[in-house]
């Protein structure tokens, strides 16, 4: 699954005149208000016993400053009940 079909921090960069950072805060934000998305991907390719990996941006300040991480986590946990680990 790649984020980047749903929005680019190039775009978002572009579009909003943003730097590298604040573009990939926006598409956090962007996804975690768009998680149907996510879901969807999720269930098109997660079936029993199946094991994902999450590769997130480096960027301390996604998870630090921000809730964007959290909300998208507790979504995928609490909600849709997936194992992180």
């Amino acid at each position: 699954i790649d984020i980047r079909e749903l929005i680019s921090a190039d775009d978002a960069a572009q579009q909003f005149a943003l730097g590298p950072n604040g573009a990939l805060l926006y598409c956090m934000q962007y996804l975690a208000a768009n998680m149907q998305w996510l879901r969807q991907q999720l269930n098109a390719i997660a079936h029993r016993n199946t094991y994902l990996i999450f590769d997130c941006p480096g960027q301390i300040e996604l998870y630090v400053h921000h809730e964007c991480m959290r909300r998208i986590t507790k979504t995928i946990v609490d909600e849709w009940h997936y194992r992180l680990a």
